[in-house]
């Protein structure tokens, strides 16, 4: 029998930041979207899967709500959704204890919503600084670790329903992260890799803008009767450079426009006068 093991941190903040309203978001995100997308992903070799969530609160009262009635309530919210979750799951708990990084099971995924790593080189995960001296044994070499995790932003709802991991039969993990690093994206240590995506649509787009501007004289918003938004807005990008990433494409095949499924129409509207 084989077990896959799951781990969370921060997974009891709230969903804006009206931090008097307890809104639990990141629990629900990770009920309605990220818990069947990430395990989906798991081969069915491994026959138990098991989940851990872990939250410091250090906001220790809110909404007159103490760690022991919070840490019920995230329980019971767990409880409630299992029928819409993977039937190999045994285990699914909140805890207010934080993490252990000495305790962890192999092979496992930690997704990282405290934000307490940052990802190098050579596929390390380090401390980030946001939190870490809060957490247990924040003193060790988590770099020294053959750690797997990801940073998927915060409560970016659209984000985790996007392909994130693969896992092999054997339970090597390749994450989106690692994908950037050997695409030649990361040459440091990065706080956030999913900024680094946006970073990567926003110069995709400003290579198309100019591609535009050559032809059309300049860019008009929407509201002035352009139409470079709208055909913009039809590029699937964020989908499409997680898949060359999986595909190991390079950081040169990744930004070059013209091998995006919307370019051919964008080139035909881009030559015709009556789109402006």
């Amino acid at each position: 029998m084989t077990t896959f093991t799951i781990y969370t941190t921060g997974i009891a903040d709230n969903t804006s930041q009206e931090h008097f309203i307890t809104h639990f978001g990141l629990l629900k995100l990770w009920l309605d979207i990220l818990c069947n997308n990430i395990t989906t992903n798991i081969p069915y070799n491994f026959t138990q899967i098991i989940i851990h969530h872990h939250d410091i609160i250090v906001y220790t009262e809110r909404d007159n709500l103490n760690k022991n009635q919070i840490d019920y309530i995230l329980n019971q919210m767990i409880i409630e959704a299992i029928p819409e979750l993977d039937t190999r799951i045994i285990e699914h708990n909140f805890s207010c204890m934080p993490l252990n990084m000495l305790e962890l099971s192999y092979p496992h995924l930690i997704i990282d919503m405290a934000h307490i790593f940052s990802y190098g080189l050579d596929k390390t995960v380090w401390w980030s600084g946001h939190y870490d001296h809060l957490y247990s044994h924040s003193d060790i070499q988590i770099e020294c670790m053959p750690i797997k995790s990801i940073y998927i932003g915060w409560n970016d709802r659209n984000f985790a329903q996007k392909k994130l991991i693969e896992i092999t039969s054997s339970g090597y993990i390749r994450t989106f992260i690692d994908c950037l690093e050997d695409s030649g994206f990361i040459h440091a240590k990065i706080e956030d890799p999913v900024e680094l995506l946006y970073q990567i649509i926003k110069e995709i787009k400003i290579n198309l803008m100019s591609k535009w501007r050559r032809i059309k004289n300049g860019v008009k918003t929407t509201e002035a009767g352009g139409h470079f938004d709208e055909i913009f807005a039809n590029f699937s990008l964020m989908d499409e450079i997680l898949d060359k990433l999986f595909n190991n494409k390079t950081k040169e095949q990744i930004l070059d426009i013209t091998t995006y499924s919307n370019y051919e129409e964008f080139n035909i509207k881009l030559n015709d006068p009556q789109y402006i």
